[in-house]
């Protein structure tokens, strides 16, 4: 018994060494995705924000053309209903808004957030992140110049207006975080795994074979 007590304490010896190191790598890789979340979010806001803009000009276009104003509400409104759009709004060039969904229209974003969106409003592609007590959205801007069709019925020489694309920013922050998290713990849980297959192997491919050698001597 107080032979093997060395090679015992040889196994633990490594295991524990290995366990740390696979540890200390855990807690980097979780350090990283931590720290860059708030970008990854902002990245991911403003992709998201770029889609839906290319969804709205293109309906906008055709629905104008054709005469079907009401198709651009509601489809404003279904779009709306994404968990991760905080609202989406189209302002004519007095910056009034000309277009809002039904949900706004019950009032179940505050004036704050109204605030916000015509104070920030832009008639040029813009992107801002708006953070109040309540509200940490990216609003994006997208103006709409009076070109082709849309002389048949605006006069105005330039902008007639742009489209208001406004993202959360904080529940996409919460998801990637979330995100960090369930990877820190599996990578835990994988180092404790892979710290007990080696410490098993540990013991058949080094410490018995040395017991062997002892006994052979």
């Amino acid at each position: 018994m107080k032979k093997s007590a060395p090679k015992k304490n040889l196994q633990i010896k490594i295991t524990l060494l290995i366990f740390i190191l696979l540890i200390s790598v855990s807690l980097l890789v979780s350090t990283y995705l931590t720290a860059t979340a708030e970008k990854k979010a902002t990245e991911l806001a403003t992709n998201y924000a770029h889609a839906i803009s290319k969804i709205v000009d293109s309906s906008l276009s055709y629905y104008m053309q054709h005469g079907h104003k009401t198709e651009i509400t509601k489809l404003v409104g279904e779009l709306s209903n994404n968990e991760y759009i905080q609202g989406i709004h189209i302002f004519d060039n007095t910056k009034e808004i000309a277009c809002i969904s039904s949900r706004d229209k019950i009032h179940k974003l505050t004036s704050e957030y109204f605030e916000e969106i015509l104070k920030n409003v832009e008639f040029r592609p813009t992107l801002k992140i708006i953070k109040t007590k309540n509200y940490h959205f990216l609003a994006y801007y997208s103006p709409y110049t009076n070109k082709g069709e849309c002389k048949r019925c605006h006069f105005e020489k330039d902008i007639i207006g742009t489209l208001n694309v406004n993202i959360n920013l904080k529940q996409i922050y919460e998801s990637t975080l979330l995100q960090a998290k369930k990877t820190f713990i599996v990578l835990i849980l994988s180092s404790l795994l892979i710290a007990l297959i080696l410490s098993i192997l540990i013991n058949i491919l080094v410490i018995k074979p040395i017991k062997k050698i002892e006994k052979g001597m």
